[in-house]
C-alpha cells in the first residue's frame, strides 16, 4: 500500500477516466459468483432494483455489475463537476488515486468548498460547497489541493467499522486514541509535471 502523499511516475498520464481499466473486471464477476441468489437479491433491492429469488443468478451479477459501471461514470461526473466549480483556471490537475485506508472498497460523499473555504456568489448570498465523490482504487483528475486535503483527514487508531455488502461505511465508533490516516491518495505524475515539481523544491 502506497504511503500518505506519495508521489508516482506514469509515462503514459494523462489518460482520460473513460481510459480506466474497468473495475468489474473478472476478478469482480467472480467475487460475486460467490454470493448466493438472496444476497444478490437483497443487495439489488436497497438499491432500487426489484429482484425476483427465481432470476438466474447470472442476470443478478450482470445487474450488479451494471449499477457498479454506473456508480462509477456517477463518481466521475461528480469530481469533474466539482473541479469546475471551485479550480481557478490557471491551477493544474493532476492524476490521483484514491485508496481507502479505513474502510477499503468504500466509496466517499463529501461536501468541501475548496482550500479557500466558502465564496460569495455574483449575488452576494455564500455559494453552497462542491460534492465530491471518489471510489476506492479509481483515478480522477484533481487538484493538488485535494490529494493534500484528503491524506490530512484521521480517524482514531481504535476503531471499528462497519460496512454494508457494498462496502458503503453504516457506522463508526472509536476511542479518543491515536489517530491513523483514512485515506492514502497517491499523485502520478507526468514528466513532465514532476520536472516542475523538482524545480519547485
Amino acid at each position: 500500500m502506497n504511503e500518505p502523499n506519495q508521489t508516482t511516475t506514469n509515462e503514459s498520464a494523462p489518460v482520460s477516466t473513460a481510459q480506466q481499466p474497468r473495475v468489474t473486471d473478472e476478478a469482480m464477476r467472480e467475487g460475486l459468483k460467490r454470493l448466493n441468489v438472496e444476497h444478490l437479491v437483497t443487495w439489488l433491492e436497497k438499491y432500487g432494483y426489484v429482484a425476483k429469488p427465481e432470476t438466474p443468478k447470472t442476470e443478478l451479477i450482470e445487474a450488479v455489475l451494471k449499477l457498479h459501471e454506473s456508480q462509477i461514470k456517477d463518481s466521475e461526473e461528480t469530481v469533474k463537476k466539482a473541479v469546475a466549480e471551485t479550480v481557478n483556471s490557471d491551477e493544474e490537475l493532476v492524476r490521483m488515486r484514491f485508496m481507502s485506508l479505513e474502510s477499503p472498497n468504500a466509496s466517499y460523499e463529501f461536501a468541501y468548498p475548496g482550500p479557500n473555504g466558502f465564496q460569495k456568489g455574483s449575488n452576494g448570498r455564500i455559494k453552497p460547497a462542491s460534492v465530491w465523490r471518489f471510489m476506492h482504487n479509481r483515478v480522477y483528475e484533481v487538484p493538488r489541493w485535494m490529494v493534500k486535503h484528503l491524506n490530512s483527514l484521521m480517524v482514531p487508531a481504535d476503531r471499528v467499522v462497519e460496512t454494508d455488502t457494498q462496502g458503503f461505511i453504516q457506522s463508526l465508533y472509536s476511542g479518543d486514541t491515536s489517530r491513523q490516516p483514512r485515506f492514502s491518495c497517491t499523485m502520478e505524475l507526468t514528466p513532465e509535471q514532476e520536472r516542475r515539481l523538482d524545480r519547485k523544491g
